[in-house]
C-alpha cells in the first residue's frame, strides 16, 4: 500500500519495486512508493542503506529506459539493455534527492552496494561484454579480467570517484575506517592474490566452477591490502 504525498504513487509497469518505511516497533506504515519504470523486464530494488541524514539510498537492476533518475546525474540515460540503478530518496520518500544509471552498452548485473562515512556509494557490478565505465583498467587488482567492477560515486551520484576491475563478481562490501572488504566468487583463475595470502590456488574450473574470494583494498582503491582464494 503506497501511502499520500510518496514519491511515486502509480504502478509503471512490467514488475516495480517498492519502497517502505515502517515505525520502530513495526506498528504503522509511515511512507510507502512505487520505483519503478516502463520496461518490460522487471525493476528490483536490492539493497538499501541510510544516509547520515537519515535519508534512503537503494540500488540494483533495471531493464527500463525510463527508471527515475535526476538531472546532473553521473548517467540520467540509460547505457545499455538493463543498468544498474542508484537512487537517493527523501526520508518520508516523498521526494527524489538523485538517481542515476551505470553501467555498460548491454547487459549489466547487480552484485552489492554499501555507504561509505561521507555518503558516497559504493557498488558492485557486472557489465557483458565488459563496457561499463572505468577510471583505469589496472587498479588494485591489477592483471583482473574485465567485465566485474567496483565503483564508487559522489554523494549527489553526480561524479564517477573511482570504478576499478577486479575479477569476481563482489557480493558484500563492509567499510571499515580507510579500508573496504570484500568478499564474492570468481571462475577466473587469473583473479589477483596477494603472497602470504590464505590461498593462492584457484582450485575450480576456469569459467564454469566459480571459486569464493575475500579482499580488502583501500577506500580510495589506490592498494590492494591482500586478496585470497578461499577453498
Amino acid at each position: 500500500p503506497v501511502t499520500e504525498g510518496a514519491f511515486d504513487t502509480t504502478p509503471n509497469g512490467g514488475e516495480d519495486s517498492y519502497i517502505a518505511r515502517l515505525s520502530a516497533d513495526g506498528s504503522e506504515l509511515l511512507a510507502c512508493t512505487y520505483m519503478g519504470g516502463s520496461g518490460i523486464g522487471s525493476d528490483y530494488v536490492s539493497s538499501l542503506a541510510l544516509a547520515s541524514d537519515g535519508s534512503i539510498i537503494v540500488s540494483g537492476r533495471t531493464c527500463s529506459s525510463d527508471w527515475p533518475t535526476t538531472a546532473g546525474s553521473f548517467s540520467p540515460t540509460s547505457a545499455g539493455s538493463c543498468d544498474v540503478f542508484v537512487s537517493h530518496l527523501s526520508p518520508d520518500l516523498s521526494a527524489l534527492i538523485a538517481s542515476t544509471y551505470f553501467g555498460g552498452g548491454s547487459s549489466d548485473s547487480f552484485y552489492s552496494m554499501t555507504i561509505l562515512q561521507d555518503d558516497s556509494v559504493v557498488i558492485g557490478g557486472g557489465s557483458s561484454p565488459s563496457t561499463a565505465p572505468l577510471t583505469t583498467e589496472r587498479g588494485p587488482f591489477d592483471g583482473a579480467p574485465l567485465g566485474t567492477y567496483l565503483t564508487r560515486l559522489s554523494p549527489d551520484l553526480s561524479e564517477l570517484v573511482w570504478s576499478i576491475p577486479v575479477g569476481a563478481a563482489v557480493n558484500e562490501i563492509v567499510p571499515h575506517n580507510d579500508a573496504l572488504f570484500i568478499a564474492g566468487w570468481t571462475t577466473y583463475p587469473e583473479f589477483p592474490t596477494t603472497p602470504g595470502a590464505f590461498s593462492n590456488e584457484f582450485t575450480g574450473i576456469p569459467g564454469s566452477t566459480p571459486e569464493l574470494i575475500a579482499a580488502r583494498l583501500s577506500s580510495d582503491a589506490q592498494t590492494l591490502h591482500w586478496s585470497t582464494f578461499i577453498t
